[in-house]
């Protein structure tokens, strides 16, 4: 059974706590910018009503996990769950918003890519390029699988892009997560 919004709420918050409220796995400001306009309809549902943000009053995030996920809309700018589900075998069956879950809680700590863009982050050039993260990287091996990719890749994506760090794949090419500026 999928998770509850108040579940995937509280799951959301407590991945979020452990950085201090950095890692933000679902951008409301993001969500509403982007989707705020696009109609939601399930056709063979029973629902004929658009259930797009528009007719919506509420948390975005409630909005995402009621309609938004399981009509494809995606959390950030930098999680694609179309993406994930396809690309890991042990989440295909989840259900739409419990995708974002664990990747919040166990899929960014194993160094599993949001979206095609970081399949191939280039772990070792991040931390050559920052020192100082390799500190962090070491200090907390376990939780990422003893794994100093996966710690890069982790860092990156809770702390690293908020702090204006650069990532690159493989290949050169910049990794950008865009994060709105809280108001």
């Amino acid at each position: 059974m999928p998770l509850t919004y108040n579940q995937v709420k509280a799951e959301l918050a407590a991945a979020s706590a452990l950085t201090g409220g950095k890692f933000v796995a679902f951008d409301a400001q993001w969500y509403v910018r982007t989707y705020q306009n696009t109609p939601i309809i399930f056709e063979n549902a029973g629902l004929d009503q658009d259930r797009g943000l528009a007719h919506f009053s509420g948390d975005p995030l409630d909005h995402y996990v009621q309609y938004g996920a399981a009509a494809g809309l995606q959390p950030t700018s930098w999680f694609n769950t179309a993406y994930y589900r396809a690309e890991y075998a042990d989440v295909r069956n989840m259900g739409d918003a419990d995708v974002l879950v664990h990747y919040a809680k166990f899929g960014v700590n194993e160094g599993r890519a949001p979206n095609q863009a970081m399949e191939f982050f280039d772990g070792t050039r991040y931390l050559a390029e920052n020192p100082d993260v390799v500190n962090y990287v070491n200090a907390n091996l376990a939780q990422f699988g003893g794994s100093t990719t996966n710690g890069a890749i982790a860092h990156f994506i809770k702390f690293g892009s908020l702090e204006q760090r650069i990532g690159y794949d493989i290949f050169g090419a910049r990794q950008i997560i865009t994060r709105l500026p809280e108001i």
